[in-house]
């Protein structure tokens, strides 16, 4: 159990390592979440970049909708810094976090349906005058509705 115990632990900080390093770009969520249709589910999404980008840096934060791994091109349901969302989650969707402070953009569902997802991807922007960067968390969160799993 023990040995058990330590390999969690290292796993989990062997991910911390290449989420949070100086010089990488990552957007961490979790693999799943178990939810019931009509709740509301925060989907984490812990943002990292490099540290080289100046105090005039903008961020922004989308997410995507897909049914399968990896997102790559899925279609965008969110865009909170053009306050744009897909018609199917009109007046659902919501970010919290502060994703220029403490690198956090989770996204919150409200009133969930069956027929939401069931895969979603954090999706981030970083521009300032020289240069832009952008990447997203290409496995998903799956949200497992009860009877699913």
């Amino acid at each position: 159990m023990e040995v058990l115990k330590s390999l969690l632990l290292l796993w989990c900080f062997q991910e911390l390592i290449q989420c949070y390093g100086d010089n990488r770009y990552c957007a961490d969520q979790v693999e799943a979440l178990r939810v019931k249709a009509g709740d509301t589910v925060t989907i984490p999404c812990r943002i990292s970049y490099p540290k080289d980008w100046d105090e005039h840096t903008t961020v922004s934060v989308s997410w995507r909708e897909t049914n399968s791994t990896p997102c790559g091109n899925a279609r965008f349901i969110y865009n909170h810094t053009d306050k744009w969302t897909d018609d199917k989650y009109k007046g659902r969707l919501s970010i919290v976090g502060n994703w220029n402070q403490h690198k956090e953009a989770s996204l919150i569902i409200q009133e969930l349906k069956t027929t939401d997802g069931p895969r979603f991807c954090c999706r981030v922007e970083i521009k300032n005058k020289e240069r832009e960067q952008r990447w997203q968390n290409s496995h998903t969160t799956l949200l497992r509705f009860q009877g699913d799993y």
